[in-house]
């Protein structure tokens, strides 16, 4: 029989995130347009409010099954090995992922009464675990799978059916749309040969069968790309010092600490925070100022466009006249 592997939260469960955030916030939040998976971005300085007293509650006691989802997944269990694979740590609450752990298993275990607990895969990388079907809100948790089935979510509904297509994703609304597909018999899309080629890319190097560092494209390797960009961005940080920095540390390392051997290096451009980690052995390409913690995460990561708002910051030549 072939395996599935089915996401829990927003598909199985929906601790409904959303109306915690607004409730918080005192207003409606407009998420047509949210593309970003972690909603909790939005709350700007006001994130380690929200946590710590978030961390206090079981999300999941009063939580209920999403409409349709027992009935389904009983069935599929008659045709599949099923399991459940869901992430249990929050970014922001590592210190709290037992409870999480607890708290969800202690979900799963009421409600879905006909499945094993074996059958509970808790993880926090789930590009780990492989399987033949996979159901579940994120795009990039659908890699690796034969058949992918993507949940609507409000992060992924301006995804267009022919990227999907091209991924070889199938999109289900709602359970009745997952007993469809993988009941009543259905045409999976073929997936594109880019797709293809990442999907085998990520797999050998998990397998530990290639270094993804030395995949080419004939001229420069990933490694030679990295390296190049570790140059130029130290390049344009030290043209910029006024608004660049360098770091060993995350704003709130205590519940992210720093990737082993890397550092975090970036520039405050009028429109955002652009930062990139980096290998230790750059640190001193970078003559900047030392911060003993990174500054608060924004949002913009390495995002092209706000680093094009560097153009504001330079400096205005006065052109000579000639006589």
């Amino acid at each position: 029989m072939e395996t599935i592997l089915v996401d829990m939260d927003e598909v199985i469960t929906n601790v409904d995130f959303v109306a915690k955030v607004e409730k918080y916030l005192g207003l409606k939040l407009d998420l047509s347009g949210q593309v970003g998976y972690y909603l909790q971005d939005l709350l700007g300085d006001q994130k380690d409010a929200f946590f710590e007293q978030f961390r206090k509650e079981n999300i999941y006691e009063n939580s209920v099954l999403v409409p349709g989802c027992y009935d389904v997944l009983k069935r599929l269990q008659e045709h599949y090995n099923v399991y459940i694979c869901t992430d249990y740590i929050w970014r922001e609450m590592i210190s709290s992922a037992g409870d999480n752990l607890r708290n969800k298993f202690n979900f799963l275990y009421e409600k879905l009464d006909f499945l094993d607990p074996r059958q509970y895969i808790f993880t926090a990388d789930k590009s780990v675990v492989q399987g033949d079907i996979k159901i579940d809100d994120k795009v990039s948790n659908l890699m690796g799978a034969k058949k992918k089935l993507l949940f609507t979510a409000y992060h992924n509904k301006t995804l267009t059916d022919e990227e999907l297509r091209q991924s070889g994703i199938v999109r289900v609304n709602n359970w009745a749309d997952i007993g469809k597909v993988l009941l009543d018999g259905y045409d999976f899309p073929e997936t594109s040969p880019i797709s293809e080629l990442n999907e085998m890319i990520q797999r050998l190097a998990s397998e530990g069968t290639i270094n993804k560092k030395m995949v080419s494209d004939g001229h420069h390797t990933f490694g030679d790309l990295y390296e190049e960009r570790a140059y130029l961005f130290a390049a344009l940080c030290n043209s910029f010092p006024h608004l660049s920095w360098k770091s060993r540390k995350h704003y709130d390392e205590e519940n992210d600490p720093m990737f082993n051997g890397d550092f975090i290096a970036g520039i405050n451009t009028p429109r955002g925070i652009v930062t990139y980690h980096l290998k230790n052995k750059y640190w001193d390409l970078f003559k900047v100022s030392e911060r003993e913690r990174a500054f608060k995460y924004d949002g913009c990561g390495c995002d092209i466009k706000v680093l094009e708002s560097l153009d504001e910051e330079k400096p205005k030549v006065k052109k000579k006249s000639i006589n």
